[in-house]
């Protein structure tokens, strides 16, 4: 085995790991910012029932795209993490041996496959300490939808009451629980 291709091989492991690692995921931002867009104070009566029904609409639909990150950020890591292990197996436990039999032939390789072994346990420790798990993900996501429900629950109730700012309050809360969501998905530890 020469050089370049344990090079591409080391470079694809990296790429592997950052694109799991570091994938941008979605916010809802837009839709929370319709959700905060202002009432006039022209209006009035059922047209403040209807905008307000509109910023929960925005709010709802932002929380969505947010659980819909999570579930997919938790799917990447599941791939990456089963294929640092499968690469980690191979190399440790199949190539390695295999080399071995001609030991004095292949030591460069033997050599250069253990460390690819050693690094893709380390690569998955790292994650973990990390909280980059699809189970951190998909325990964040149940949170979410746990503080959703019960936003949802609240603007139900505030609307039979026809509180408006009971209403607004409930989508309030419910925009926070999918903004700091990150904040429960990857908490930070001393």
């Amino acid at each position: 085995m020469t050089t370049a291709p344990r090079s591409i091989g080391v470079l694809a492991l990296l790429t592997l790991i950052s694109s799991a690692c570091a994938t941008q995921r979605p916010t809802g931002q837009s839709y929370f910012a319709k959700a905060r867009a202002p009432i006039g104070p022209e209006r009035t009566g059922t047209e403040i029932t209807s905008d307000v029904q509109q910023r929960y609409d925005a709010a709802l639909n932002g929380c969505k795209e947010v659980l819909q990150g999570l579930e997919s950020h938790a799917t990447r890591l599941t791939y990456t993490r089963i294929v640092l292990a499968t690469l980690g197996a191979v190399a440790g436990g199949v190539l390695v041996p295999y080399y071995a039999v001609a030991a004095a032939a292949h030591k460069g390789i033997i050599a250069a496959l253990g460390g690819v072994s050693g690094v893709t346990n380390a690569a998955q420790a790292t994650l973990t300490q990390g909280a980059l798990t699809p189970e951190a993900q998909l325990t964040a996501r149940s949170q979410v939808v746990a503080d959703i429900k019960s936003a949802e629950k609240d603007y139900s109730k505030a609307r039979r009451e026809g509180s408006v700012d009971n209403m607004l309050a409930a989508i309030d809360d419910m925009m926070a629980a999918c903004v700091a969501y990150d904040l429960q998905a990857n908490p930070v530890t001393p």
